[in-house]
């Protein structure tokens, strides 16, 4: 399969690198001889490294990604688990390099949901919504509060410390992930999340960390499931088996002080420019 990011011209009809010859060259030497195949070590243009990413490889020393990163790569008939998307495929090497135990190991993610309208439709809730949530937010900063009665449908009860995960295609690859704090009354979170409360044993701000890297994002995208990308989703199951590296309590302990430190130093920053520009 393969899953080639340039075609010789970009949106705007600007020339640029073309990989269509060596994929064509690449099945050529395929249908030759396809039980022995090997891909050429063609290394396909990769997402840079985000600050986090590199923390996540660093802390856990997991090596540089271009080099298991390829233009191409081969699956047995046994191992097609869904629809034929070179995309799902062609990420199989994340799930390498994140293995070690998979998120249930870790976490219990929320299946089980409440009516508010039914529950308490008299009671004051507050609610974080998808559409409220900010692009790589670095916190929860809109939560409605409405009574019982405004609210229809059925929604996640989240508690403090829990973990907000895009779970819609587009949501996903704008990195809509978020650790819940500065609960005040019973709240909620709409349907478009996945919730993964943590376990007790293993740092929360370690797999949020994780969570939000780069490379897990196109991780977690290559697991989702839909007609068009409009329509991808994340399947409450396809999460519980996504893969969590093993780390040391020294390394989980590491990316949380790492990560807190790195969103007190924004939060300040943010709150500075703000005064400079009002």
């Amino acid at each position: 399969m393969a899953a080639p990011t340039s075609v010789g011209y970009d949106a705007t009809g600007r020339k640029n690198e073309n990989q269509l010859p060596a994929v064509v060259e690449q099945f050529r030497r395929f249908t030759q001889n396809p039980n022995s195949y090997v891909p050429d070590a063609q290394t396909n243009a990769s997402l840079p490294l985000s600050a986090t990413d590199k923390l996540i490889f660093d802390t856990l020393k997991i090596g540089e990604i271009e080099r298991h990163q390829t233009l191409i790569t081969t699956i047995r008939e046994s191992e097609l688990d869904d629809a034929l998307n070179p995309v799902r495929y062609i990420n199989r090497f994340r799930e390498r390099l994140f293995s070690g135990q998979r998120i249930h190991n870790v976490a219990d993610v929320l299946k089980g949901k409440l009516n508010p309208k039914k529950l308490g439709p008299e009671k004051l809730w507050d609610l974080v919504r998808i559409d409220d949530l900010a692009n790589n937010p670095i916190d929860v900063t809109i939560v409605r509060t409405q009574s019982g009665a405004e609210l229809r449908g059925s929604f996640f009860e989240i508690e403090e410390g829990d973990i907000l995960y895009a779970r819609l295609g587009p949501t996903i690859i704008n990195r809509k992930v978020v650790m819940f704090h500065n609960k005040r009354r019973r709240t909620l979170a709409s349907p478009e999340f996945l919730v993964l409360r943590v376990k007790s044993g293993f740092n929360a701000l370690a797999l949020f960390t994780l969570l939000r890297c780069l490379s897990y994002r196109e991780l977690a995208y290559s697991k989702t499931r839909g007609a068009t990308p409009s329509r991808y989703r994340l399947s409450y199951g396809d999460m519980l088996k996504l893969p969590v590296p093993k780390m040391s309590d020294k390394a989980q302990q590491e990316l949380a002080d790492e990560i807190e430190s790195r969103r007190s130093r924004v939060q300040a920053i943010l709150k500075q420019a703000e005064e400079l520009w009002s």
